[in-house]
């Protein structure tokens, strides 16, 4: 009860903290909710798609600002795909600069 009041009656502190709890929740949420309808490996392999290739390398770049000095890799999985007659290419890649993993797949 002492909560409602203090949410009711506003502290300015309390109030703020709320709004951005909720819209850090919104952020996170609708970005995940929108990434969900693309497709995946895991996604079409759970829908029939079987692999018929893949392959791995490694790409070498050199550091982005301020990080020049070091070297950048990227690894690269390749994905082919197969269902039905119909084939899909996925590329997953990791970046170890920016610490950031990404799928894309494409109807070939």
């Amino acid at each position: 009860m002492k909560i409602l009041t203090m949410l009711t009656v506003g502290s300015p502190r309390l109030s703020a903290f709320l709004v951005c709890g909720v819209t850090l929740f919104g952020i996170i949420f609708f970005s995940d909710f929108a990434e969900a309808n693309e497709p995946t490996v895991f996604s079409l392999t759970q829908q029939g798609w079987e692999i018929v290739f893949h392959s791995e390398r490694r790409e070498s770049y050199p550091g982005e600002p301020p990080y020049e000095a070091l070297e950048r890799v990227v690894l690269v999985t390749e994905y082919h795909l197969e269902n039905a007659g119909q084939k899909m290419v996925c590329f997953l890649s990791y970046d170890s600069q920016k610490d950031r993993q990404s799928e894309t797949c494409a109807v070939q």
